[in-house]
């Protein structure tokens, strides 16, 4: 299995902040960009090869980024004029014999993409889009007559939109290999997936955010400017405390000497369950082990790392 990241595209609604490079070199914070995210989110799964398909400004990522990131070996396949993003995914598979992850270019999101490919094996279809619940892009009245009864700002909807992350099975070639009138895989691959049942749905209800627009990146950046990114999950600073939402079967290690609360999840602590949400001391050296996902909160003193 391979990791592959549309990154042609560029923010024609960005009012002039991305016009001049692609929208996945934003950073979150100083010296951190949707880039970097996204290639750590496929270094916590193990993966160590990631297909990058460029476009609009593409030698900026290039430069920047060379032919490796932490481990992962980065391979460039680059459009000369814009071509549509099934272009790009078949230019892809003339390259590649197996499964792929691939991922729009502008999208932030804290699943974990072994929980994907672990759903995605276990389907008999081709391929597999991650869904998740559509916020409103506007407050929602409730009305009585002529009278408002009730006022819900921009809340999250009954509706499932498609977050921009895939499973492609190696199968799914002769599906992209066919003739379509459109240039977007969601009107073409996806679509015909779709009508030959070979299409799943992953649902996700976590952290999710796609960059359209400049105040969707001002929320980013208002986000990130609390919190820090690991392989194992990521930390907010939350008064003066660390509280660290971690992945499920993760192998940690304290550092320093403090107190810890488990607010959510199942943690074992030196090989002892630690139940309910009371504070319990925590040595420098001590080894965590995540069950399942999981948020804790240590005391200013503690932090911690993942063991390798």
């Amino acid at each position: 299995m391979i990791g592959a990241i549309l990154t042609g595209g560029y923010g024609k609604r960005m009012q002039g902040l991305s016009q001049d490079m692609p929208k996945n070199l934003l950073q979150l914070r100083d010296g951190y960009t949707i880039l970097d995210r996204q290639l750590r989110d496929f270094k916590a799964a193990g993966v160590d090869e990631v297909y990058m398909l460029t476009g609009f400004r593409g030698e900026m990522i290039e430069k920047m980024f060379g032919e490796r990131w932490n481990g992962i070996s980065l391979r460039y396949l680059r459009e000369e004029k814009p071509m549509g993003t099934l272009w790009s995914v078949r230019n892809l598979f003339n390259h590649v014999q197996e499964d792929v992850i691939l991922r729009n270019g502008d999208t932030v999101c804290d699943i974990y993409i072994g929980d994907i490919v672990d759903f995605s094996l276990s389907q008999g279809k081709a391929a597999t889009v991650v869904a998740v619940k559509m916020r409103s892009p506007y407050g929602i009245l409730s009305i009585r007559g002529r009278e408002v009864t009730g006022f819900r700002e921009k809340p999250v909807l009954n509706h499932y939109i498609n977050a921009g992350t895939y499973y492609l099975k190696e199968r799914v070639r002769k599906y992209i290999e066919l003739e379509y009138e459109g240039k977007d895989i969601e009107n073409t691959l996806f679509s015909r997936l779709a009508d030959e049942s070979e299409l799943s749905a992953f649902k996700y209800n976590g952290f999710w955010r796609s960059v359209d627009s400049l105040k969707d990146y001002e929320d980013l950046r208002n986000i990130y400017s609390a919190r820090v990114d690991y392989y194992f999950g990521y930390e907010e600073n939350v008064n003066d405390s660390h509280v660290y939402h971690v992945m499920r079967n993760r192998k940690l290690k304290v550092k320093g000497s403090g107190k810890m609360s488990i607010v959510d999840g199942n943690v074992v602590l030196n090989g002892k369950s630690v139940k309910g949400r009371g504070r319990v001391e925590v040595m420098d050296g001590d080894e965590l082990e995540i069950v399942r996902e999981s948020v804790i909160e240590f005391s200013s003193s503690v932090n911690i790392e993942q063991l390798s």
